[in-house]
């Protein structure tokens, strides 16, 4: 027998008898909506689908597909598309070849192709062949392919972008591509919180409610407000120590947790020493960190490029989310010692938008109006998008000889992981979200958004000390975007999100405004 059919019968026995083609691990996450989308599939409402995951690496997308595989035997079959011996076959067949074979021969219909990726500049023409021939024979397959963010780096995504148009779930229609990001705060908290209609009533389930409280409180809703508090302070939560406290200081010890770990699996799951946990998160959030290199040549970048630009970044942020870019770039150049050399000049956007495409860094643009009220326009806020990446960045730089477990090691330091995590965490609001910011080199207000017709301006605070202050500021500086605004929007609301908050605090500010401090673990159970 020739060594290439010895090698496809090892690939269709496996699929064949296990219905995978490597070991995964499991994984719960984003599960239903996909089990969902594969069920009306298997109803007959779509004839094929071809649904992408993407996100970060490491992020789980390899362990949502084990569930699946799982939950679909008799159907499913997992291919890890980086096994030598399956990029092996593609290279003397093709990618249609394998599926369209092993779906001949198994009558498995469901595909999940892994790491699709890996095949580097070749993944989009694969993956168009192997779509227009189920389409030109009408075979009936559901795939699903993932792959790291590279998948939307990539200008070949184009190719394929039309063929995925939607997956259908249920009653709706499943975003495509979907991106798996890594666990938000509100994910962290415990289900069993959900039995009780008290807490569901403040932390609806439903995103659209729960924004709709967000706003009532912006407005400063006295009702709202006092109901809020009396949840957040009169609940009492039963800890494993079996210590009563409320839920309000509870779900400030889940935040503790989150801005140590972040909401990667792997931290997760991981089990950190006590006396130095930094230090095992900062070992595992770096390799998190290292692997993202790896997509540098579906962007034509070189690995040594993206590399040096995280060390540019760092040394010039030096932990804030506030970057220069001149200097940014200056910084770069010294790195990869190109000063004095011609290099590309749009090094650095390409460089912001691959680590804004891998779902590491978000970017916020400063805030223009007009000549009066704009921002300093070279200056851009880059936002680390989980905690565990600012510890990769950050941790050997931090003195922690007086660390405390309430993160008493340095309020500059907190402040500044406060910013990166509260900020960031607002693109988990939609597609649509656009960050802002405000420096003038006097007032600096670290982002603004737009929800449902609100202009929101937001501060993150360590402590609630400087909240009257801050709030005025903002306060001065939305009064003068008001005169100048054209936009048509008439609600600004300046909000502080405060760590050492328990409850919900109304501030009155100049020109008859009002401000309204929220604790952050509440304000990020809302986002």
């Amino acid at each position: 027998m020739p060594e290439e059919d010895k090698l496809f019968n090892k690939i269709m026995n496996e699929c064949k008898n296990t219905g995978q083609i490597v070991s995964v691990f499991y994984h719960d996450r984003w599960f239903n909506m996909i089990k969902r989308a594969i069920e009306s599939f298997q109803k007959g409402e779509c004839n094929k689908d071809l649904l992408i995951l993407t996100g970060p690496r490491r992020v789980g997308k390899t362990t949502i597909l084990s569930k699946l595989n799982d939950e679909f035997k008799k159907y499913a079959c997992y291919v890890n598309i980086e096994d030598s011996y399956i990029r092996k076959y593609i290279s003397t067949h093709s990618l249609k070849d394998l599926v369209v074979s092993l779906h001949e021969i198994t009558g498995r219909n469901i595909f999940m192709l892994d790491e699709i990726t890996s095949l580097e500049q070749d993944w989009s023409r694969a993956v168009k062949e192997l779509w227009d021939y189920l389409e030109k024979n009408n075979l009936k397959i559901f795939i699903i392919i993932t792959g790291s963010a590279g998948i939307l780096i990539s200008n070949k995504y184009s190719d394929i972008a039309g063929r995925s148009e939607h997956c259908k779930s249920g009653e709706h229609k499943l975003s495509n591509p979907l991106t798996i990001l890594p666990k938000k705060f509100s994910e962290l908290l415990p289900r069993k919180l959900y039995k009780s209609p008290y807490f569901k009533s403040i932390i609806p389930l439903k995103k659209q409610e729960r924004l709709e409280i967000l706003i009532k409180i912006a407005r400063a809703e006295r009702s709202e407000i006092e109901y809020v508090n009396r949840i957040l302070k009169g609940i009492n939560i039963i800890t494993q120590k079996q210590q009563k406290i409320s839920l309000s200081k509870y779900m400030r010890a889940v935040l503790d947790d989150f801005l140590l770990r972040g909401g990667f699996p792997q931290l997760l799951q991981a089990r950190l020493s006590i006396n130095n946990p930094h230090n095992d998160v900062y070992g595992i959030a770096t390799n998190i960190l290292d692997s993202i290199h790896k997509d540098a040549i579906l962007l034509s970048l070189k690995d040594v490029e993206t590399k040096k630009f995280l060390l540019a970044y760092k040394n010039t942020a030096k932990i804030s989310a506030l970057i220069d870019i001149t200097k940014l770039e200056n910084e770069l150049k010294r790195l990869l010692n190109t000063t004095n050399k011609k290099s590309d000049p749009n090094l650095i956007s390409k460089l912001i938008s691959f680590f804004e495409d891998a779902h590491i860094l978000v970017k916020a643009d400063p805030l223009i109006v007009d000549e009066d009220t704009k921002s300093n326009t070279n200056l851009k806020k880059l936002f680390l998008i989980d905690p565990a990446l600012f510890w990769a960045l950050y941790y050997n730089d931090i003195d922690f000889s007086r660390y405390t477990k309430e993160l008493g090691y340095s309020t500059t330091i907190v402040g500044f992981l406060l910013e990166h995590t509260v900020c960031s965490h607002l693109i988990r609001l939609g597609r649509s979200i656009q960050l802002e910011f405000y420096n003038d080199g006097e007032t600096d207000i670290d982002c603004i958004f737009e929800l449902h017709g609100n202009k929101i301006f937001l501060q993150v605070e360590r402590s609630e000390n400087e909240v009257q202050k801050d709030l005025e500021r903002t306060a001065n500086i939305i009064q003068k975007i008001k005169e100048k605004d054209k936009s048509g929007l008439k609600n600004y609301y300046p909000i502080s999100v405060v760590y050492d908050l328990d409850e919900i605090r109304v501030y009155n500010l100049p020109n008859g405004q009002i401000g309204v401090a929220i604790p952050t673990h509440y304000f990020l159970s809302l986002i």
